[in-house]
């Protein structure tokens, strides 16, 4: 309970934008009971560790606010690095289970006649260890100094298909 009031008393003076991510946050460690979610538990077992780590970022892409600094890792408490600007995406790189070291990469467009591809996607919805991604392109605007723009290419992936997630730096893309 003592470290339930410590991250109370964090979250509080974070402002009112932290309140519903500090209660997200309080109340998923009191549903996981302990249980180390980055696949550390007892069992040793990875059954949805990416679906979990997923939800944190959806929740995260769709509350976006800004808060103090923390170890960057997929699953710290906001978006950003301690900037007042505000990001929207979190971009993920996700490997499958039997690519070895290569990442998914998808079309970047729906028409057939549009090779090309990429390997870094916005979650945009997640149902239970199925997730919804956009394709995001690399900008091609020199001056911007954000790095995708948004596509209209998305995919559904199985989770349990995925076997290792990689957070790239957040950023704000357009047109989300």
């Amino acid at each position: 309970m003592f470290w339930m009031f410590n991250l109370c008393k964090i979250f509080s003076f974070l402002g009112k934008c932290s309140t519903f991510l500090g209660l997200f946050v309080i109340s998923y460690i009191e549903y996981k009971k302990g249980v180390d979610y980055m696949c550390n538990n007892e069992n040793n077992s990875c059954e949805n560790c990416i679906a979990d780590i997923l939800k944190v970022i959806l929740i995260l892409q769709q509350s976006v606010c800004q808060n103090d600094c923390c170890l960057e890792t997929c699953d710290r408490g906001f978006l950003g690095q301690n900037s007042s600007f505000c990001y929207n995406t979190r971009p993920i790189v996700l490997y499958t289970c039997g690519s070895g070291s290569t990442p998914l990469a998808m079309p970047i467009s729906k028409d057939p006649s549009i090779t090309t591809t990429n390997t870094v996607f916005r979650l945009e919805k997640l149902d239970g260890n199925c997730a919804t991604c956009r394709v995001l392109a690399n900008n091609t605007d020199s001056s911007s100094v954000f790095p995708y723009e948004a596509t209209n290419s998305f995919f559904t992936i199985n989770l349990n298909c995925c076997c290792v997630l990689r957070c790239l730096d957040d950023t704000f893309v357009e047109g989300i």
